[in-house]
Formats: C-alpha cells, structure tokens, sequence
C-alpha cells in the first residue's frame, strides 16, 4: 500500500483533508472584489499557524486559478531570501511569468524590468530607512539630506538617485499598464514569509508597498501572524503590531479548519490501512457497522471502527494539525507494510498503537516518558486537564471519558492493581456522577478493558502501549 499522497498536479483539492474548494471559490470572489474597490494593489492577509495547511492551500489554490484562467504568480520567499534584496527576487519572478506573452505592454513590462534590474543590481534600493538605522546605525535620510548641502561636491550622488527614482517610476507606468488591460486581477502568492530572517520579511512587506502598490494587482500572503510580529518587533522593537501590519495588509482572513472534515478524511484512510479489502464498502447505517465489527472479531483482525473513533477522539481533545494527521496516516501505513507485527490482533491491541502515535506527534517527550515507563498517573492525569478532554466519545456507548480511562490503563497500568487504583483516583479526581444503570454499564465495560490489557502486559510488567513505544522509537523515523 502506498503513502497517501496529496495529488495537487493531477487536479485541485483531490484528496483535500480540509475541504477547502468552497473557501478557495470565496477567497477569489473576495480577492477580486479587493482589486476592485482598492486605489492600487490590494494584499490580503491569510493567517494560520504552523502545520495548518497553509503552503499545501496556496499550491492548490494556484492550480485553482490556472484552471479559472486567472493570472497568478506564485512565489516561496522562505527560498529565496538567500537573496537580500526582495524588489530584485520579485523583478525576476515577474520576468520568469511575463517568459511567452508577446502583448506589447507585456513585452515593454518586460524590457522595464530588465532595465530596473539592471540598476537595482548594483546598489541597494533602501526600501526601510528605520531597518538601516537599526542595523547599522547610518541615517540614510540624513545622509541624503547632508548630500544635498554639498551638491557641488557630490553631484554624481545626486545623478545616481534621480537614475533609481526615474527607474523606478518607469517600473510602477509599465505595471499599471499592463494590469489594467487584464480582465481579471492578477493575483501574486506569497508563501513562508513568516520564516524568512526578520529583516527580510520587513523589507518584503515594504518593498511590496513602495514599489508594487498598482491596481488591479492582488497579494495573498500565507503567514503566521504570530512568528511575523515577533520579526517585526525583533528589529522595531515593542510596536503595536496591528497597527503595523494594517499599512500592508488590507484585509485578515483565517484558513478555516474544518473538523468534521478532517475526521471524515481519517476515516476515509484508516479504512484504507486497516479495513479488509470488499468489507468495508457500502457502509450505510449503526448495524452494519456493528455486523462488520463481530466478523473483524471473529477473523482475529485489527478492527479499523474501533481504531477510527479513538483516533478521532484524540485528534480533536489533542488538536493535532492537518498536517500531524497527515502524519499519523503516513507512520500507519509504513507501521503496516514494515512492521505489521506491532497492530497485529493476536499480539497486541491496535488502539495501543493509535494511541501512542498520536500522543507522541502531540509531545515527543511524553512519547519518550511513555516508552521508558515513567509516564503514569499523575502525568496522564495532566494531559487530561490541560488538554480539556470532552466527555463522551463517539462510538464507545453512552458513559462520559470510557475512553480517557481506556488510555490511562494502556499508559499507567502495568498489573491488575495498578489497574483498579487508577481507575478509581480517576473516578475521585473528577467526581464523576453517574446513574445506577449508567455506571454498571461503565463498570462492565472497565472489565472488559481490564481483561485486554492484561493480556498484553507482558513478564517485564509493561503495558501494550509501553511495549509499541519502545519497538517504534528504537526504529526511529516512521
């Protein structure tokens, strides 16, 4: 079995765990709406953290546009800020598009950006007069200023200046006229700025505001606004950052994350890894499923129900990235084609192994504490806490954290009376309440759990879950 793959050549949103089509359609509606009511260019902001989809969103959104026949441009500046000026990486990713298109102001675009390239390529336009001060402590304002006091000696300095200034001006007439000849906006990516050193993504923002500010033209940066501040206040100091950002970015807009489509996504896989080809199609109503789960019992195979709710369980309390779930798909299958003896039925319990990896793509070091054997109660117990664990999971009956305690046996329990304490100091930690029928049920299904676990503890006293960490991180990567 193959690692899924995120199939962006083929075709646009295939196999998209976020679902995100009817965003991208909202997102060029709006983008060109932007282009329309704004003087000159407009630059939207798209905000999400780290391992949220981000550059995976901008690379189908791009096949998206070409698809629509829109003008886009895409461009990484986290790979090319070996280059330390931005208004050069931009002039050459505006050359590489305008490479084939023969209209004349495309043709005459292009011949101005040759020329400004040109000039650029022997001095350094100061976009940040601020960021130079800061770095190396030379006021280039003043130094103009001085400059012109001295004109008599230092003419050249003066023709050199005006050179960029005409060139420039050149650059933003050749802009403006071709953009306004497209009948729709042309729309720039901009993608990992946000991983860029502090003073390039600074002078990034500036060099699109001085010297790309034409209409008709639309940014997109993907950007985690978090880690972007923190660059900006690296070299301005403790400025109101919002206040900063809005001379820019004309518009937040946060990537969506939808959770029920990322459950449906894991679904659709842990069918694909575990299910047994021909008995998971079709799958149409609670009996079904509960017909499919007696025949996985009775073939003695991993049964990929059970594995899909506690995987979802935790993904959700744990709030694992898509890109975490991508992840955990990735280390089941190569946990399947390489080591199928670590979910294999008659050795050891396949939620073990589900559990363990989420838990360790959530904190490696509890991952490591869980495989050494010193991850017990008390430190389960805080997960729990902190992560605001909700009450029932979907799937396993009606008794609010069955699964929880399920974890907490596989983690913390290595004999049966470690088993019976934990359970109990869980039960009075959270003074849990339940109704006479609701708890002889619970405790029937305890009973239940007690019995798998203590089939998998081993001579050494560790858990099914200890002993899949140590096998897992002895083999390193997945």
């Amino acid at each position: 079995m193959s690692l899924p793959k995120n199939n962006i050549e083929a075709k646009p949103f295939v196999d998209d765990l976020m679902n995100l089509e009817s965003f991208a359609e909202n997102l060029l509606k709006h983008a060109i709406t932007e282009s329309i009511v704004n003087t000159g260019s407009a630059v939207i902001s798209l905000n999400a953290e780290f391992g949220m989809g981000k550059s995976y969103f901008l690379k189908m959104f791009e096949k998206f546009l070409n698809e629509k026949q829109i003008n886009c441009l895409s461009i990484n500046s986290w790979e090319n800020d070996f280059y330390n000026e931005p208004l050069i990486v931009l002039l050459c990713e505006f050359n590489i598009f305008l490479e084939g298109k023969n209209e004349d102001v495309a043709k005459k675009l292009k011949k101005v950006i040759g020329e400004t390239i040109e000039v650029a390529r022997n001095t350094i336009f100061s976009v940040s007069n601020q960021i130079v001060k800061n770095t190396t402590g030379l006021d280039t304002k003043k130094t103009l200023e001085d400059a012109k006091t001295k004109k008599s000696k230092s003419s050249s300095i003066f023709n050199d200046y005006n050179n960029k200034k005409s060139t420039l001006k050149n650059l933003k007439n050749a802009l403006e006229k071709y953009t306004e000849k497209l009948p729709k906006p042309l729309i720039i990516l901009i993608d990992e700025l946000d991983r860029t050193r502090p003073s390039y993504a600074v002078e990034f923002l500036e060099t699109l505001k001085h010297f790309f500010d034409v209409k008709n033209i639309v940014f997109i940066l993907a950007v985690n606004k978090k880690q972007l501040e923190a660059s900006v206040q690296c070299l301005y100091g403790n400025i109101n950052f919002d206040e900063y950002y809005r001379k820019f970015a004309s518009q937040n807009i946060e990537l969506p994350y939808f959770e029920e489509s990322i459950e449906n996504y894991i679904s659709k896989k842990i069918i694909e890894i575990f299910g047994i080809a021909g008995l998971d199609k079709d799958v149409s109503s609670e009996e079904n499923i509960k017909g499919k789960e007696l025949l996985y019992s009775l073939l003695k195979v991993p049964n990929p129900y059970r594995i899909i709710n506690a995987t979802k369980y935790f993904i959700r309390n744990l709030k694992l990235s898509p890109r975490d779930v991508n992840e955990l798909i990735r280390s089941m299958v190569n946990i399947k084609t390489n080591r199928k003896e670590l979910y294999d039925y008659n050795r050891f319990d396949p939620m073990a192994l589900t559990i363990f990896l989420i838990i360790n793509l959530h904190d490696s070091k509890i991952g490591k504490k869980i495989a050494e054997g010193t991850f017990g109660y008390n430190e389960f117990f805080k997960l729990f806490e902190e992560n605001n664990f909700d009450g029932p999971s979907n799937g396993y009956g009606n008794n609010p954290y069955d699964l929880p305690i399920l974890t907490l046996t596989y983690i913390a329990a290595n004999s049966e009376e470690n088993f019976n304490q934990n359970i109990e100091k869980f039960l009075n930690d959270n003074k849990l309440e339940f109704n006479k029928d609701f708890l002889s049920t619970f405790k029937e299904r305890m009973i239940s759990f007690k019995h798998l676990l203590l089939k998998n503890i081993s001579a050494k006293g560790q858990s099914a879950i200890q002993h899949i960490a140590k096998k897992i991180l002895n083999i390193g990567d997945l």
